[in-house]
């Protein structure tokens, strides 16, 4: 079980969207629920990602504009083992229910997010045993889940920590996200603070990793096109670079 957090509006459906793409493209089979966004929504997001199209054309209605690209896209996801589903695993029932009826199984679950569940705002014991059982089923049979959470905004009510990464004490949901995760990746966009900087590096920390090492990981956030990039692939490649509309040194520091 891996958690997925970060404060409002700081890329995780996005990151999130493009590790389910990635995985689906090697041939894992991925479900991604989604509890807030339609499944129009994120394919949206997945066009712009795959085919490079400025999100921007898509959101004033020129989606018919790339007769091509979209040609391209649906050939790209038409055998791709990606499932998108919309509302569905709100309680445990659902969710129970689904995994119970999908054979074979996949080999990652997405959660976005987990917030949204019935009932969790009111009382944390719901959204503790649902955390608990969803971690026990994936055990049971063998497949990888994801769990999307935000970071507290008390966490950044302070003028002290505003534009700070988060830590783990920051997980919004419950404590049950940290003492069951295998996990915890945690996101911060310093230029959603600051438009000022020239970087545009984007902050992951690996805050807790039951198997592994912490640590915190610079990466390149291409927000037009919804897509997180190696900053070595950029300083090594120019037409990555180019690709990703970066010029000059604003990858640089």
């Amino acid at each position: 079980m891996v958690v997925l957090a970060a404060r409002t509006s700081q890329g995780k459906t996005a990151l999130a969207l493009q590790i389910a793409w990635d995985l689906a493209s090697q041939g894992k089979s991925v479900v991604y629920l989604s509890l807030e966004m339609t499944v129009t929504a994120l394919l949206e997001r997945l066009f712009c990602y795959s085919e490079g199209i400025d999100n921007s054309s898509l959101l004033v209605g020129k989606f018919n504009d790339y007769p091509e690209q979209k040609a391209s896209f649906e050939k790209k996801i038409e055998d791709m083992p990606l499932l998108i589903t919309q509302g569905l695993g709100k309680n445990w029932k659902e969710i129970n229910d689904f995994i119970s009826l999908i054979n074979p199984k996949p080999d990652c679950l997405i959660m976005d997010y987990i917030g949204c569940i019935e009932g969790g705002r009111v009382d944390r014991k719901v959204i503790n045993d649902y955390i608990y059982r969803l971690r026990a089923e994936a055990v049971k049979h063998d497949f990888a889940v994801i769990l999307l959470s935000q970071v507290n905004r008390a966490s950044i009510i302070s003028s002290d920590n505003r534009g700070k990464i988060p830590s783990l004490e920051g997980l919004k949901e419950t404590g049950a996200l940290e003492e069951h995760a295998d996990k915890v990746i945690l996101l911060h966009y310093p230029y959603f603070y600051n438009q000022n900087v020239d970087s545009r590096k984007y902050k992951i920390h690996i805050a807790k990793n039951r198997n592994g090492r912490t640590g915190v990981f610079s990466v390149y956030f291409d927000a037009t096109h919804y897509r997180f990039i190696d900053l070595e692939r950029i300083q090594e490649d120019p037409q990555v670079a180019k690709a990703a509309g970066i010029f000059g040194g604003d990858v640089v520091g």
